[in-house]
Formats: C-alpha cells, structure tokens, sequence
C-alpha cells in the first residue's frame, strides 16, 4: 500500500508538470478596420467591440459584434468616448458648442439625457448606464445613472462641487469626488442602493478609481508621491505600495491588481495576486497601461523600435505583436483583446483571441517519462 501511495503521488506529480508545459499561447490577429481615417479608442467586452472613426469632418461611433460590423452613428457630430457592455455600446455627443449629451444603442439610437449642461464620461454595465454631469444652476459635477430596461434616471451624488468619472460593474458604481475639505478627493461608491465614501481621508488626493464587483483599486497622491490603495469588498481599504516610486494606472479583476510604476529610469509592470506583489518586467524601455481580466493581463511596451502589445496568461509573458508600427492601448475581456495600431498610414483597429494549446514536444515527453512509472505501478499491483 505505501508503494503504490507512492507511485500515486509520482502520477500526480507528472500529471501537475505536464499540465504546466503543455500548453503553448496560440494568438490569433485580425485587423478589424482598414481605411483611410483614424480609427481609435476601442473598449471590448467578450466578443463584441466598439470604437470611434474619423469620417473625414467628425468622429462617429462602429460596433463589432464578433463577426460583423456595424456604423451606428452618421451624423455632422463629434460621437466619442464609446463603452460597451454585451450588446449595448454608450458614447458621448457634441450635441451644442459647450455641452454633450449621452447616447447608446442596443440595435436602435436612443438619447439619454437632452441639457444645455456637460455629460461626460459615460461607462455602462448590463442595463445600466452611469455618467457625470454639470449643473450649471449650482456649479457642480454631479454623477447618475439610467436604467436602460425603465428608461428612468436617477441622481446617484450631487453633494460635492466636483464628481468625476464614474465607472460601474453590476450593480455598483465608483468615483471620485471631493472629500471633507474642498482641497482634498476622495472615492466614493454606490452599491445599488446607498453612496459610501470608501477612503474618506484628508491625507491623500485620491483619483481614478476601478471597480471588479465590490472590490475597488485607486491611485492617491500622499507625501509627494503616487501610491496604490484598494478595498475588497467588506474590508478595510489598504495602501498597497509605500515607497519614493510612482504607482500609477491601478486595473482590477476581483483580487488581482495590476499597475505600472517609475522606477527612476522607465515604467515597469507590477502585479498583485491579492497576497503578493510581482514585478513583471525589468528592463529599460517604458511598459505601460496595463489592464487585466482573470488570470489574463495586457499592456504595451516600447521594444527599442515602436510600441508592441504584451500578454501575461498568469506564467508566460508573450509578445502579441511583433511589427514595424505603433501597437497601443490594449484592451482585454476573457480571451480576447483589442487596440489600436498606427500601420504606416493611419490608426486602425486590431483583435486578437488568446488559447493555450498543447504543446506537441511537451505531449511526447511526457509521454516518455511518464510511462515507465505508470507500468511499473501497474506490475506493482498485480
């Protein structure tokens, strides 16, 4: 019995080992615009992608359901700031000289708001749709919501002069906004049914924050310096870094973090995994705007020669791009990623489809040593 325990264990161990080599990033690209206007600012979720194009006199909103693609907008304004969430896409619209109104589309245009005042920064999650807005009667930026399924809106914050960029997943809503002094930023969010000032604190400038369900990561500039800070869920929040570097551009995916900081010669790629902190990179060129979803993350980085995308799956960091041409701003949902490219001409639009597949070399030797023990388990038993 303690021979064959242990031959069990072996088995385990080569089963353990073959699962890690045996799986080789496959990454499969498509150019998805190829025009003679600039395409740029893509956001992704899943399958289905949206972004803005210049048509020769104002920029107009596209949609990429996964197969085919799709102009929804066509007009003589400046559509921009595009979000997507499923297969709904919200953006912005210049609608008058000084002032922009929020629209989104779920196979059909429709207008959310219509103001003389600003609505900006919009972001979207499922039926729900979140943005700034400026009340010219009181001076202030307040934050709401509009539920696409009851076409009501509601004020989530009108408590402070200034609220910003709003940014909502399921049911709850982040941003920042004035603290207890007027000089001060703090985060605040809304989980479905009440606001909660979450950092509440006069020590830092708390900015950008990101949330991945009730989980929260934010930058908050303290003693002269950029530093990391998050809040899981019921916890308290947490400074995350401490140091004389900047920490810069937090992404969140429930309790993975990922951001990038200065090192006194170039950007650098730091993750956390919720216990431990890992730099990802160490060399002496910029790697910047990462983003993060599961076990995946992206950024991109100069490679002596122009900007590549990069991908971690969690192991292996691989480059996706290998080009001549500027590669920037990464997105990623599940397996696939979006960004923008300059090919020589113009921006354009690219996807990619990340999979792990089976590593032939790896499967043969495996393969190799790992019959002898599982034969001689077999003779041990008999």
């Amino acid at each position: 019995m303690a021979k064959f325990r242990a031959y069990i264990l072996v088995i385990i161990v080569i089963n353990i080992t073959c699962s890690s080599i045996l799986l080789a990033q496959n990454i499969t690209i498509n150019k998805l615009t190829n025009n003679s206007t600039d395409d740029r600012l893509p956001d992704i979720d899943g399958s289905g992608i949206s972004w803005e194009t210049f048509d020769g006199s104002d920029w107009e909103i596209f949609y990429y359901n996964g197969t085919t693609t799709t102009q929804i907008t066509n007009n003589n304004i400046n559509d921009i700031s595009t979000k997507i969430s499923g297969d709904k896409v919200v953006w912005k619209a210049q609608t008058a000289k000084n002032a922009n109104d929020i629209f989104y589309y779920d196979g059909s245009v429709h207008q959310v708001t219509n103001s003389v005042s600003d609505e900006t920064d919009p972001d979207i999650s499922g039926n729900k749709i979140v943005w700034s807005g400026y009340n010219y009667s009181v001076n202030q930026w307040d934050i709401f919501q509009y539920d696409t399924s009851t076409s009501t809106t509601t004020t989530l914050y009108d408590g402070k002069q200034y609220s910003y960029k709003p940014q909502i997943n399921g049911s709850n809503v982040v941003w920042y906004s004035e603290g207890p002094t007027a000089s001060d930023k703090d985060i605040f969010t809304y989980d479905g049914t009440s606001v909660t000032n979450i950092s509440n604190n006069t020590s830092a400038q708390e900015k950008n924050p990101i949330a991945s369900g009730s989980n929260y990561v934010w930058t908050g500039y303290t003693n002269s310096n950029y530093e990391i800070f998050y809040k899981f869920a019921t916890s308290a929040p947490v400074q995350l870094t401490s140091n004389t570097l900047m920490d810069f551009n937090p992404q969140i995916s429930g309790t993975s973090i990922i951001w990038q900081v200065f090192d006194g010669t170039d950007w650098e790629i730091m993750y956390f995994d919720g216990s431990t902190v890992t730099q990802l990179t160490n060399d002496s060129y910029n790697q910047i705007f990462p983003k993060i979803d599961g076990t995946l993350a992206t950024w991109y980085g100069w490679d002596g020669t122009d900007y590549e995308i990069y991908l971690y799956d969690g192991m292996n960091i691989s480059l996706v791009t290998n080009n001549n041409f500027d590669d920037k701003t990464p997105l990623i949902s599940g397996n696939n990623l979006v960004w923008e490219a300059k090919d020589g001409q113009d921006w354009e639009i690219y996807k990619a489809t990340y999979t792990s597949v089976p590593e032939p070399g790896a499967i043969a030797l495996c393969v190799l040593f790992g019959l002898p023990f599982i034969f001689r388990i077999r003779k041990n038993i008999q």
